[in-house]
């Protein structure tokens, strides 16, 4: 079985809360690049709000993508229209893909305290490739 570092780092780091040290590890996820809505959390609440306001943040540069990417086809064009369905018919299917794989990871840790932070966590690494998807660039 292969574990993400990412989850790996999550796992030691409630190790860590759970053994009584009052500092996270070097390798936190508040230290983890792309962390920097996170100040150093200490409990698994502060660790779960962590990930949630990390993935709240993603959600927002995705949707900020699509929009740009939507608003770059000309509604007037029949083809672009076309484009445009197609473009959010792929966004659906890769929730879907996102929410499928994301519950496969969840499911090697249910019943723990770490399951919710693995899911945003696996739902976070997702976006920032699907917005390189996204960018105009790759649709001229």
């Amino acid at each position: 079985m292969s574990v993400k570092p990412t989850l790996l780092v999550c796992a030691i780091s409630l190790l860590a809360v759970s053994s009584g040290s009052s500092a996270p590890p070097p390798s936190s996820p508040a230290s983890l690049p792309g962390s920097d809505v996170c100040n150093a959390p200490a409990t698994t609440i502060e660790i779960t709000d962590c990930h949630a306001r990390e993935l709240d943040a993603a959600e927002g540069r995705l949707k900020a993508a699509l929009k740009k990417l939507m608003d770059g086809f000309d509604e007037s064009d029949k083809n672009s229209k076309v484009v445009r369905d197609k473009v959010l018919k792929a966004q659906q299917l890769w929730r879907s893909f996102v929410q499928a794989d994301c519950d496969a990871h969840e499911a090697v840790y249910e019943g723990g305290s770490i399951v919710n932070s693995v899911g945003m966590v696996c739902g976070r690494d997702h976006i920032d490739p699907r917005i390189k998807e996204l960018d105009p660039a790759n649709w001229q």
